[in-house]
């Protein structure tokens, strides 16, 4: 398997990512001629879809995450809301959340659930 070197920006690191696979999904999504809409049901680190938009710019892509704790730390970097809260280091609390909490947060406390808890290799 090919590696092809990382040319997007990695803002977080994510087990299973697609951008290891890169060097050989790149000669498949270049015979794709950019029409229509990319669906990217798996966004993870956002290595394909990086991809995609920078190479076929006029295409419309549907970016897809069911993880709500990743699926808001996307909104949040995108919308500017990715603030670093004042209890970052309260460890416990972060990690204490579960998904059914998930819903009565906000989109900046469910992405710092997932960074503080990424970050320090919680789960």
């Amino acid at each position: 398997m090919a590696r092809l070197p990382l040319k997007h920006p990695v803002w977080f690191p994510w087990n299973g990512s697609k951008r290891w696979l890169m060097g050989d999904l790149t000669p498949i999504l270049r015979v794709w001629p950019g029409h229509g809409k990319y669906i990217e049901p798996f966004a993870g680190s956002g290595a394909v879809s990086y991809f995609v938009r920078s190479t076929f710019s006029q295409s419309k892509q549907v970016i897809g995450e069911i993880n709500p704790w990743l699926a808001s730390a996307y909104e949040a970097q995108t919308t500017g809301q990715g603030a670093v809260p004042d209890n970052y280091t309260d460890l416990d609390h972060w990690r204490s959340l579960t998904d059914n909490d998930a819903h009565g947060l906000t989109v900046q406390e469910r992405a710092s659930r997932f960074a503080i808890c990424l970050f320090t290799a919680w789960g």
